[in-house]
């Protein structure tokens, strides 16, 4: 573990949800297995994220709302803070969304995260109701679009170019033009 927390690492405390809920408002942490997760993001995932987000919100349907830096209630009771979301304009919650599952999740990918986007997040997202997850990962310069076939998610679409992925985001993306250091 790095002695100071930077841009790409990740840091897991393990504590009581109670200890977390009393962290209050937190950048980039996640509580999840009964660990809280910090993940500060590089100037590069920050930058992906930003295109990303301008991209989706151009193809955004009606009645749903682009968000980032917005946590997620999955069903089970734990907590995420997805990339990018794309939730229902009429989700009923301020602080932290519960229901409706997302239309849209989107994980930038780094190598701190990789395990967790492709693991945990992966098998909760699809369980909890998530249409569709992106997983966008900048070392492979590659995205994944994976759609929720019976609470399980199923790729649909993979490229390093460009795509215009299938569903009801159709945001045109260009994996080679993502932001590089």
């Amino acid at each position: 573990m790095p002695e100071v927390l930077v841009g790409g690492s990740s840091l897991r405390t393990p504590m009581r949800l109670d200890d977390f809920l009393a962290l209050g408002e937190t950048k980039h942490a996640e509580y999840y297995d009964g660990v809280c997760v910090m993940n500060p993001p590089t100037r590069q995932h920050e930058r992906t994220v930003a295109v990303l987000r301008a991209e989706i919100e151009a193809a955004c349907p009606a009645g749903y709302e682009v968000l980032t830096g917005w946590g997620w209630m999955t069903s089970s009771g734990r907590r995420f803070e997805p990339d990018i979301m794309v939730c229902d304009t009429d989700s009923p919650d301020d602080d932290i969304l519960r229901t409706p599952a997302p239309l849209l999740v989107v994980e930038v990918s780094s190598p701190s995260t990789r395990s967790d986007d492709w693991g945990i997040k992966l098998s909760e997202y699809g369980h909890s109701g998530a249409g569709w997850y992106w997983l966008v990962d900048l070392e492979q310069r590659e995205i994944v679009i994976m759609e929720n076939v019976g609470d399980r998610f199923v790729e649909r679409a993979r490229s390093r170019g460009r795509l215009t992925p299938p569903g009801p985001v159709p945001a045109a993306i260009d994996a080679a033009l993502l932001p590089r250091r």
